[in-house]
């Protein structure tokens, strides 16, 4: 009768679980009695060899998928999609913003200045040296003119941006995509910032004979004050 000798269990990225028990199978034995308490789920390979003389080692591998696709409400906020396993990614960077964007304290916030005095500015810095060109002396408009003047053109501003990975019953719907939407788990921003469903991408899976859908969805964070309701509701 065969006899067990070693037994593995291994969890892929996925969340896969494979299970092998490899026995040994006495002389004459052709076959193997598999025993479903060291290989639960699915049967997915039996492979029989030689070793020595007389004996065989039979090796049997099977897989569990723990990842089930479920029913309730996606990330992205369209209903009746999302499975019962997921993970979340954060990443965080910097990006390059303009410096006449720059929202900072006192006449260093020049977000709020007006288009034609960002002009005025700007106009300044571009014909320096004309007489008949005013050089701004006071508030923002000075403060930002004196780092134009500088070279300064740009900052560095925080990214942000947030992954959801999880296994569904369908495909994403993209209802949401390139809209202002908060996706349930997310962390609030501060300064009145808030989220962008930026991006999606799914790959179709068979387990267990049942299809399944792997999806992807990113989300961007704004920076202060939110992302413009005009263009992204």
């Amino acid at each position: 009768m065969a006899q067990i000798f070693q037994t593995k269990t291994k969890v892929d990225d996925r969340g896969k679980t494979s299970h092998t028990a490899e026995y040994v199978l006495t002389s004459g034995e052709t076959s193997v009695a598999i025993d479903t308490s060291h290989t639960p789920g699915v049967i997915t390979r039996v492979e029989i060899t030689d070793i020595e003389a007389g004996l065989k080692r039979a090796r049997v591998t099977s897989d569990v998928n723990p990842v089930a696709p479920g029913t309730g409400t996606n990330y992205d906020g369209t209903s009746g999609n999302s499975g019962s396993s997921s993970t979340v990614e954060i990443i965080t960077g910097t990006r390059t913003e303009p410096i006449e964007t720059y929202t900072g304290s006192g006449d260093f916030n020049f977000s709020n200045m007006a288009a034609a005095d960002v002009k005025e500015v700007k106009d300044a810095v571009n014909d320096i040296g004309n007489a008949s060109v005013a050089i701004p002396t006071t508030g923002a408009k000075a403060e930002l003119y004196n780092l134009l003047i500088k070279g300064v053109t740009s900052y560095l501003a925080p990214a942000i941006s947030m992954r959801f990975t999880y296994v569904s019953s369908g495909p994403p719907t993209l209802t949401n995509l390139m809209k202002i939407f908060t996706p349930r788990g997310a962390p609030a921003l501060p300064n009145g910032g808030n989220w962008l469903f930026t991006n999606c991408s799914y790959v179709i899976e068979r387990v267990n004979g049942q299809t399944q859908y792997r999806i992807t969805e990113e989300y961007t964070a704004s920076g202060k004050g939110g992302w413009n309701t005009d263009i992204y509701s």
